[in-house]
């Protein structure tokens, strides 16, 4: 070793790590580059036998730094302790704004040469090899730049397709290529030129189209094991002969090919581009580290392909979950783990009455009502603590008007990456009408176990009486005992048959069988029905004349008519009169006051007949009258005037509920009006449909 020649080349960074060295150089020392590559210079083994010599290496490379060439003769020890005269030159590389980002170095053993190092001869031999290694060490710094540069690129942005545009304008300005061109191979089987950076002089070939791309199966085979290719002459390549007339029309003659390669769905590898440098202008010698660096990049951009399908996925998911969060049908919000609303979509906003700008200045616990707020928090907490992964809460929420909307609300935990809790992600479900539904059910079962209770109550009891024996010697007594329970009986029948009735219609399980029929012909149908109970009470029946016809169901019509006048006539005193009339009423004009009516369904008419008009029937009695504040309930189930009726009169407080239902389904709607001691009137309307 010690007889050798010693030469040193290297590359340092400005604060003198060695990035790069020659092989001599680590065969004079025994080190492989693993172990050097990094280290400072100045303490590499070369110099370890002087610390003077050290310091002025140190002091030497801070100098260059700042731009400045430096040459000086140092001493090298041999690791056998022979010492010999080493000439040390270091240089800057700059950047394009004139930065110094490297330190090339390079250094010879003056015996090497022989004793005159300052022969212009010897110089003159010594030259071209300084020079090449000098641009061999430049060009390699130079492609290190432009993968730090791509690299650097892609990680920075998600944009593909300035990506590759970046690249192939970098790689055909530091290869010094004619062309560099992206071409990607399609699932169709085709290929097309995607992006290309030329030389004016030649042809363009963007967006050419390849129909039948294909490669020779151990050509695809070698690509897709991300090998690249060095083609010196393209007329002469045995895996691509077909493409020799298309490379004579753009020029090339010699390439590089480097292939792009990703994972498939089947996880193996698929080639999904290839990225191509031309040389043009000459049979160019590509070296095989250009064929390194270009793999090099396409593996950068296969991560960034990769990369680019990620993003794109995640849009499209992010796409889709803010359409689910703007679109839903159900209130949903983001709230902060304080329950400030950050975000809420328009149904939230429409459920508790509040634009969005307003919501997003309060808070969840806004909403809440004071004596929940407790639970509200506990729940939280065990979402929060992990004690469970979602929480479903039924509560009360104050509308923006005051009033209160029974409510679900659902709600889930974000985390971060690290676990940590994010924001809240809340549905709000409005149950305000199921809990109305579910208020109405209790209270109809109430109503209903009340109602057959009592006659039951009175049957169970005279017939037990009966059973028993003690009037079997009065029979007076046993004969009313018969009578209450054969009249609490028929009580009983008709609650039932009303039941049924009314969960029929409100179910539609009863069909209405509609035709024409003359108005005045209803009315006194329900005249002869009547007739007898009205003579028992000593009221008179009027029926106003009239040429109207209706398109209905005649029986349901009828017991809705039998109905209100039953009811007029329980409710009016001897001698007076119950009136029965019928108007029409444009559908564009105003009805007689209807106060607060329900939504109507639509009508139902026969193909080629449509409701134009409406007419109004009306049953105005003399009777005691009703207050006010009853005549909305009165249509409501079990619903009496006041608690002693159903006792009085008998009724089931289920009839004008059916009344109500079956004029819903004619398509027409049903109110009254009254004065207490003064009487009532009880209208309802009937569409009037015309041919068309």
């Amino acid at each position: 070793m010690a007889n050798q020649p010693f030469e040193l080349i290297g590359l340092l960074n400005v604060h003198g790590n060695i990035l790069e060295v020659n092989q001599v150089a680590l065969d004079a020392i025994g080190l492989e580059k693993t172990n050097i590559l990094g280290r400072l210079f100045w303490e590499a083994p070369w110099w370890t036998h002087s610390p003077d010599l050290q310091k002025q290496i140190q002091e030497s490379i801070a100098q260059v730094s700042l731009g400045q060439g430096i040459q000086q003769d140092v001493t090298y020890a041999s690791p056998s302790g022979i010492s010999s005269s080493f000439t040390l030159s270091m240089k800057p590389i700059h950047s394009e704004i004139g930065q110094v980002i490297y330190l090339v170095v390079e250094g010879y053993s003056n015996r090497t040469y022989g004793p005159r190092i300052n022969d212009p001869k010897l110089n003159q031999a010594i030259e071209p090899e300084l020079q090449s290694r000098t641009r061999h060490l430049e060009e390699q710094l130079a492609h290190k730049q432009l993968l730090a540069s791509i690299t650097q690129n892609i990680r920075q942005s998600l944009d593909f397709d300035e990506i590759l545009t970046t690249t192939v304008t970098e790689v055909r300005q530091v290869l010094q290529a004619d062309r560099a061109l992206i071409f990607h191979l399609t699932s169709e089987g085709s290929g097309i030129v995607i992006k290309e950076s030329v030389v004016p002089e030649y042809p363009v070939t963007l967006e050419m189209m390849f129909p039948d791309e294909c490669f020779p199966e151990e050509c695809y085979e070698h690509y897709c094991q991300g090998n690249p290719r060095i083609v010196l002459d393209v007329f002469k390549d045995e895996w691509a002969d077909c493409l020799a007339e298309f490379m004579e029309q753009v020029g090339v003659k010699t390439k590089i090919v480097a292939p792009i390669v990703q994972m498939g769905d089947n996880r193996l590898p698929r080639v999904w581009g290839l990225l191509i440098v031309h040389s043009c202008d000459y049979y160019r010698q590509w070296q095989p580290s250009d064929a390194e660096l270009l793999q090099d990049i396409s593996n950068q951009l296969a991560i960034a392909l990769t990369q680019a399908d990620l993003y794109s996925q995640l849009q499209t998911s992010e796409m889709h979950l803010r359409n689910a969060f703007d679109n839903g049908v159900n209130g949903m919000a983001m709230l902060t783990m304080s329950g400030q609303f950050m975000r809420v979509n328009p149904a939230l906003c429409q459920l508790l009455g509040y634009s969005k700008s307003e919501l997003l200045q309060i808070e969840i616990q806004d909403l809440i009502q004071p004596q929940e707020l407790d639970r509200h928090r506990n729940h939280i907490q065990d979402l929060i603590a992990d004690r469970t992964s979602t929480l479903q809460i039924e509560s009360e929420l104050r509308h923006k008007s005051g009033k209160t909307l029974w409510t679900i609300s659902s709600a889930s935990l974000v985390h971060d990456t690290q676990g940590e809790p994010l924001y809240f992600v809340v549905q709000v479900l409005d149950i305000s009408e199921r809990r109305a539904l579910e208020q109405m059910k209790n209270e109809f079962i109430s109503s209903v176990s009340h109602e057959l209770r009592t006659p039951l109550a009175s049957i169970h009891g005279s017939l037990g009486l009966l059973a028993s024996g003690v009037l079997d010697e009065q029979p007076e007594t046993s004969k009313q005992m018969l009578e209450i329970a054969a009249t609490e009986s028929e009580r009983l029948v008709r609650l039932v048959n009303d039941i049924l009735d009314l969960e029929r219609l409100e179910s539609h399980k009863i069909m209405l069988h509609q035709q024409w029929c003359s108005a005045l012909s209803l009315m006194q149908r329900v005249v002869e029905l009547l007739s007898i109970k009205a003579d028992n009470k000593d009221i008179r029946l009027f029926v106003t004349p009239t040429v109207h016809q209706v398109w209905v169901d005649e029986d349901r019509i009828i017991q809705v008519l039998v109905n209100l006048v039953s009811n007029a006539i329980k409710f009016s005193s001897p001698g007076s009169t119950i009136w029965m009339s019928v108007l029409t009423q444009n559908s564009e004009s105003s009805l007689p006051s209807q106060g607060n009516q329900q939504d109507i369904p639509q009508l139902s008419l026969e193909k080629g007949i449509s409701a134009t008009s409406q007419v109004i029937f009306q049953v105005k009695d003399q009777g005691k009258g009703i207050a006010a504040d009853k005549l909305e309930i009165i249509f409501d189930r079990f619903q009496q005037v006041n608690g002693s009726d159903s006792r009085e009169y008998g009724g089931t407080g289920l009839g004008l509920a059916i009344c109500r239902n079956i004029v819903h389904q004619h398509g027409g709607t049903i109110w009254a009006k009254s004065e207490l001691g003064l009487g009532s009137t009880f209208y309802f309307t009937l569409p009037v449909p015309e041919s068309s």
